[in-house]
């Protein structure tokens, strides 16, 4: 019994090194880059896409010292290494600048960039309907102050081992639609709420279990789906852990009306007074609606 422990722990350890040795050397997959099709004949809402970045790619991509959308250190924790937020303003040796609303429009979808390499730690948007995806590109090309072309290298990425075998094995791409994407109906507050929470403003990408085992083109099948415990670092990188936020007005420690998650939304403060933590931040954009809509839905869509 003794030795067929030894060969095991022997065998073991030589795949650990195995994959130690390819996760490090090995250059992280590539994935064929299609923008085989044009977007640029429709006109968007600009200010609708502004709307969309402030409550999406704001909390990570903005630059203090810039005041623009040019990058900085990732607050991750510490287990995953090093890294930085992309520059998205429009420079075009440091930024997306040459990147073109098509370019765009695959890598939102698939999370595939430009280089044939997928994103690693930012949501994909496979669900985001035509008219919210259309208007977020038309304001990253636009000469809004957030996205003018700011020059700033981002430094290249320290990844720990856990992150590079993730990103070689685990880390996939999604699938482009295979037909557009109809706006939701916003009359219908559950289906509204669903969008908001699933396709939109991702709530589920953080407050579900592991963002590793998220599911972007069928969110409810993420693994404990808004369930909480997700792993996040604040700009510290302290560990923060995501609370549940099923059935938000009939928890027992803190029940919320609806007036109060509004206040907790829109002003981050919580019913206690205190205010929401980094990295959950006011979504002081949304207007009354599509919290309503929000509320409606954490309280009926699934069961603890």
């Amino acid at each position: 019994m003794r030795n067929i422990l030894l060969i095991i722990v022997f065998f073991l350890i030589i795949f650990l090194s195995v994959i130690s040795i390819y996760s490090n050397l090995v250059p992280f997959p590539r994935y064929k880059v299609n923008v085989d099709f044009d977007i640029s004949t429709t006109t968007f809402d600009e200010q609708d896409g502004r709307k969309l970045i402030l409550t999406t790619c704001f909390q990570c991509h903005y630059n203090k010292e810039h005041h623009a959308l040019s990058g900085r250190m990732h607050g991750n924790p510490k287990r995953l290494g090093d890294f930085y937020s992309s520059n998205i303003t429009n420079d075009t040796l440091t930024g997306i600048g040459t990147w073109s609303k098509e370019d765009l429009y695959f890598f939102f979808r698939t999370g595939i960039k430009k280089d044939g390499n997928v994103a690693f730690d930012m949501p994909k948007y496979p669900l985001l309907s035509e008219k919210d995806l259309g208007a977020l590109i038309a304001f990253l090309k636009s000469d809004d102050p957030l996205v003018k072309p700011t020059k700033h290298h981002i430094p290249k990425p320290s990844y720990s081992l856990i992150t590079k075998v993730y990103k070689h094995f685990f880390l996939k791409p999604e699938k482009l639609p295979s037909k557009s994407i109809e706006h939701t109906d916003t009359s219908n507050y559950f289906e509204f709420g669903r969008y908001l929470v699933n396709a939109k403003y991702s709530c589920f990408d953080c407050h579900s279990k592991n963002s590793i085992t998220n599911n972007y083109s069928f969110p409810e099948k993420s693994l404990g789906y808004l369930k909480g415990g997700n792993r996040h670092a604040n700009e510290n990188r302290e560990i923060i852990y995501t609370p549940s936020i099923i059935n938000i007005s009939n928890k027992d420690y803190l029940s919320y009306s609806e007036n109060e998650f509004y206040k907790l939304l829109v002003y981050g403060i919580k019913k206690n007074g205190y205010p929401v933590k980094d990295p959950m931040f006011p979504y002081s954009v949304l207007n009354r609606r599509e919290v309503n809509a929000i509320f409606k839905y954490l309280n009926n869509c699934c069961d603890e």
